[in-house]
């Protein structure tokens, strides 16, 4: 009796041990960029509007990188989309992403705003810049998530 004890807490702590180096392996988000679009924004100018005048009354609920809009006819919207696995046993928290800046820059909105990611899932994350016309659409993007209350931080560079 207590040899098939002895057996059965040895496989559990067997069991429990690998798990863990399993997670610890995998504590880190699969990034995958999926697209780079590019729109004018005379192409749609109440998003613009909006944008900018949010941006004003300081209600905007994105990121402002503290440059000014120069008009609707020089300026653009850029979305950058990521798919992001998670290959761990622990779900991803407050996962966010945000875009390092450029001279030009002036706003970026992330969507879903909240996203966690459970245990073998994969979900799309974009994030909708509005920048001067006229500068690079290539950006380094900060992908930020929480495991079990442990911050994490992953960089991953978006091309066009």
């Amino acid at each position: 009796m207590i040899r098939r004890l002895a057996i059965f807490l040895m496989a559990l702590a067997l069991l429990t041990g690998g798990l863990a180096v399993y997670q610890a392996f995998n504590e880190e988000l699969t990034v995958t960029g999926t697209g780079v679009s590019a729109s004018d924004a005379a192409e749609t100018p109440d998003t613009y509007d909006a944008w900018t005048r949010a941006i004003a009354h300081r209600q905007f609920l994105g990121l402002t990188y503290g440059q000014e809009a120069r008009g609707v006819d020089e300026s653009r919207f850029v979305t950058y989309t990521l798919r992001l696995k998670n290959n761990g046993l622990l779900p991803a928290d407050a996962v966010e992403m945000q875009l390092m800046s450029d001279a030009g820059d002036v706003a970026a909105f992330q969507s879903p705003e909240k996203l966690s990611i459970g245990p073998g899932e994969e979900k799309t994350l974009s994030m909708t810049l509005l920048t001067r016309t006229g500068t690079g659409l290539r950006r380094d993007v900060l992908v930020t998530f929480y495991v079990w209350g442990r911050h994490h931080a992953m960089r991953y560079t978006m091309t066009q």
